[in-house]
């Protein structure tokens, strides 16, 4: 039995079988293909790579690079105090590549060689924005982390409803109805008359945060936090339920229905309980019952002739 071990593009062929005779006994055709492992990671995570023993060179291609573009040399074993990109250290004693807060622009391919050349591993790497769906009812408080500095978050709000005009004046500006640049820069901008008043920038923790407070329906939408290159660092749907006439009408609306049910089944459940008791005969028993109404007393008037 032959066994290749560790085999690379370098295999790829025709391997063939004979007899000492020179009869070809089995022909066999070897194809290898690539193995890569999948990696996705948070907007400000970090993303660590394994460094095999006999590794010696890390690169990297861009997602969306063109085929023939010449890869970006991470770290070099020869050189590792230099690489292309800048980007990422050695840990762990040098078994371990480490890029830290990684964004939409870390997405890609990394290869790992040895001296020679040959790929020892490859993997791929995806970074999203983090993803809420968030529920508040009037007149409470949006919270947003911003997971980078102040001074580089940008805030646009996307409504999922035309802004109500009806109460503007000619004098008052109208609200776009597209998306909204509320923050630009880490500076709140006062463009939108829905948010005047209504955002400021606070710090919970370790992380900055975007307060927006005094929800109403028309702050429903979705709020997209991205860094000063435009990449995705979170995305948040926000729904407001009013708590006014619209919750008590929704209340209204599953206990009517309610009530009627309860008021079937309890009538069900006597017509089992009693089954030789027909309605016709429950309508004749509350007649018999029916107290009569009180005589009204006689009064006997008499007239006498003088």
């Amino acid at each position: 039995m032959l066994v290749l071990k560790e085999v690379t593009h370098s295999d790829d062929g025709l391997f063939a079988i004979k007899l000492s005779s020179g009869f070809t006994y089995e022909t066999v055709r070897l194809i290898v293909s690539e193995c890569i492992k999948s990696y996705h990671r948070n907007y400000g995570e970090n993303f660590e790579h394994i460094i095999p023993e006999n590794g010696s060179l890390l690169e990297f291609s861009p997602r969306g690079a063109p085929s023939k573009a010449m890869p970006i040399v991470l770290w070099n074993r020869t050189e590792p105090e230099t690489s292309d990109a800048r980007r990422g250290r050695l840990m762990r004693g040098g078994k371990v590549w480490v890029a830290e807060k990684v964004t939409q622009v870390d997405q890609g391919n990394y290869t790992v060689r040895d001296a020679q050349g040959k790929v020892l591993s490859r993997s791929t790497l995806a970074v999203r924005g983090h993803s809420y769906n968030v529920t508040r009812f009037s007149k409470e408080t949006l919270n947003l982390p911003l997971f980078l500095p102040v001074h580089h978050a940008h805030l646009v709000f996307t409504p999922t409803q035309h802004p109500d005009e009806s109460s503007l004046s000619h004098f008052d500006p109208k609200p776009p109805h597209g998306a909204v640049h509320l923050i630009r820069d880490g500076q709140i901008t006062d463009y939108d008359m829905r948010y005047r008043g209504l955002i400021s920038l606070g710090r919970k923790g370790t992380t900055n945060e975007v307060v927006i407070a005094r929800l109403t329906s028309r702050h429903d939408g979705v709020y997209e936090i991205r860094d000063g290159n435009g990449n995705l660092v979170s995305s948040t749907l926000l729904q407001v339920i009013e708590k006014g006439p619209r919750w008590r009408s929704f209340l209204k609306s599953i206990t009517v229905p309610s009530g009627m049910f309860v008021s079937l089944a309890g009538f069900i459940f006597f017509m089992r309980r009693y089954p030789n008791c027909s309605l016709s005969k429950i309508i004749a028993g509350l007649r018999v019952n029916r107290t009569p109404p009180a005589n009204p007393p006689r009064v006997n008037i008499q007239v006498r002739e003088s």
